[in-house]
């Protein structure tokens, strides 16, 4: 229809009809990962709506300018986007203050770099509620939800799941990345049987938006590589690749990864970045090091899986006991154990629980805070990047309703803590 209605209109005078009719025409192909299409129609829209002075039609038309470029690997993207919430914010223009702070968010999250989502998905939580928009409501807190399993929060991001299924929504994609998140959270936690189930669901509601299919693939992938089915893995991965839409440059590293996991050639017609591409080239590290700076602590570790180093290994294991993650723990220490090192044992349940809710790394920065340390030195013994350390002591100060870092400790001390099982 977009197309029958620009062949009419560009057989009369351009006028803001024939702009807007460009600009949605480009918003239907950045919405469906069509970003190289997208990208040309969005500029027809930016030139003509920028010569009649159609403020409003450039601030939608930067939105799907920026997503497209970003889609596409071209970060720069991202100046397009932040154009268009800034002249949005100016002018008044609450429906596109929101798209331009969902798009920014999703592809900060899709693109494995959670910690600058943060302020976008809490400046657009807390506005969407005003406007009365359930179904976007549930796909934020969907797309929370993955924000929150990235940056070690489970529990959390278990919470925000469920909340998004609550009730059938019209954006086919929220039940797709929910369902998405609670099957990950599953498999990492050794809950396989539980995590097929969630990921059959996801796959029947992806049948509406093929575009994702990639995505509960690769889980796939991931739970096959945590229970040691190589042939499994090997399946699951090239179905991910064979269902991925190589325009998506921004997500492409995942399906790349799943594919060096499995033994699978990797496509080597497009440059791979970021940590992902570090575990491929064998940069244990230096990959580690980039997850943690961008809060991901369940990915560091599991880039030093790949390490011989006893601290490094160790470090895992503590990361994934924290999370609850024992499918990750016993591959560290049967690595541990091939070294000669005793491996830890594993926590009880009773030990791993938290009265306040923290997070296992959350208890462990309130511990260290207890003691007086500050963010930086905290970083250096947890092996975190300060930015992470930041992040889990606001999370922690907002769990326990603590005003600052003195209070926190004050209330921990002061709330029972559960009694460890007996050895």
């Amino acid at each position: 229809m977009a197309g029958l209605a620009i062949g009419i209109l560009e057989e009369l005078p351009a006028g803001p009809e024939l702009a807007w009719a460009y600009g949605n025409q480009a918003h239907i192909l950045a919405t469906g990962d069509r970003g190289r299409e997208a990208l040309k129609w969005s500029e027809k829209s930016l030139a003509l709506a920028k010569r009649l002075g159609e403020e409003e039609l450039v601030i939608f038309s930067l939105n799907d300018h920026g997503f497209a470029r970003m889609s596409l690997g071209d970060e720069t993207g991202r100046d397009d986007l932040e154009e268009s919430l800034r002249l949005a914010t100016e002018y008044g223009f609450a429906e596109h203050v929101l798209r331009a702070h969902v798009n920014l968010a999703a592809y900060y999250i899709a693109s494995f770099d959670p910690l600058p989502a943060e302020r976008h998905l809490d400046a657009v939580l807390d506005d969407v509620a005003g406007f009365e928009l359930e179904d976007l409501r549930r796909h934020l807190l969907a797309l929370r939800a993955w924000h929150r399993l990235l940056t070690g929060s489970w529990n959390d991001a278990s919470e925000d799941a469920s909340n998004a299924l609550d009730v059938p929504s019209s954006f086919a994609s929220t039940s797709v990345l929910a369902l998405a998140v609670l099957a990950q959270i599953a498999a990492r936690t050794g809950r396989f049987q539980e995590a097929s189930a969630y990921i059959k669901r996801a796959l029947a509601d992806a049948a509406r938006v093929s575009n994702v299919i990639w995505h509960i693939h690769q889980i796939s992938a991931e739970m096959a590589w945590l229970r040691g089915d190589s042939e499994e893995l090997r399946h699951a991965a090239a179905a991910a690749a064979g269902a991925f839409e190589g325009e998506m440059v921004y997500v492409a590293p995942a399906v790349d990864y799943w594919l060096w996991r499995s033994g699978h050639a990797i496509n080597q017609t497009r440059e791979v970045k970021g940590p992902l591409a570090l575990e491929i080239l064998g940069s244990w590290r230096e990959a580690a090091a980039e997850w943690e700076r961008r809060g991901c602590s369940y990915e560091a570790a599991i880039a030093r899986l790949a390490s011989e180093d006893q601290h490094a290994l160790v470090s895992a294991v503590e990361t994934f006991e924290r999370l609850g993650a024992e499918p990750a723990a016993d591959m560290a220490r049967r690595k541990l154990r091939q070294l000669g090192v005793t491996a830890r044992r594993r926590p009880s349940k009773t030990t791993r629980a938290h009265p306040a809710g923290l997070t296992r790394r959350e208890a462990e920065v309130l511990d260290l805070l207890s003691v007086g340390l500050t963010n930086p030195e905290i970083a250096k013994r947890l092996f975190l990047a300060p930015k992470t350390v930041e992040h889990h002591v606001s999370s922690l100060l907002a769990k326990l309703g603590a005003a600052n870092r003195t209070d926190a400790v004050r209330i921990a001390k002061e709330t029972p803590q559960p009694e460890a099982a007996a050895p």
